[in-house]
């Protein structure tokens, strides 16, 4: 019987509910996991993904880096600019953030929301 491994590492694993999403990933792809922290650098974290099946094995260590992958909105324009200082300053986005589980982070000087 053959082991087949695949490996996400998770940066700053504490933004996530990581242990949801990979229980949510081994019930769908039917794999087993092993979480590692890593000493040298704590804010990565290690998924190791195994079972017997090599496409099962790849599909749950794509899904987990799919459901943890930044999304990054550039503002191209003044007004998406002055709209998301004005939530930011107001504390809308933290409102959100609490409601909706979000994290996000905001690069003023290059017009960059992280979500």
């Amino acid at each position: 019987l053959c082991c087949c491994k695949s490996c996400v590492v998770v940066e700053y694993a504490d933004l996530f509910d990581l242990k949801e999403l990979i229980n949510s990933v081994k019930d769908k792809f039917h794999v087993q996991a092993k979480i590692k922290t890593r000493n040298n650098d704590p804010k990565k974290t290690d998924v190791v993904f195994h079972s017997s099946s090599p496409t099962n094995t790849g599909r749950a260590a794509q899904a987990l880096s799919s459901a943890i992958s930044p999304l990054e909105v550039r503002l191209s324009g003044n007004r998406q600019r002055y709209l998301i200082e004005e939530l930011n300053s107001t504390g809308r986005l933290d409102q959100w953030k609490k409601v909706l589980g979000l994290k996000y982070y905001y690069d003023k000087k290059i017009n960059k929301l992280t979500l």
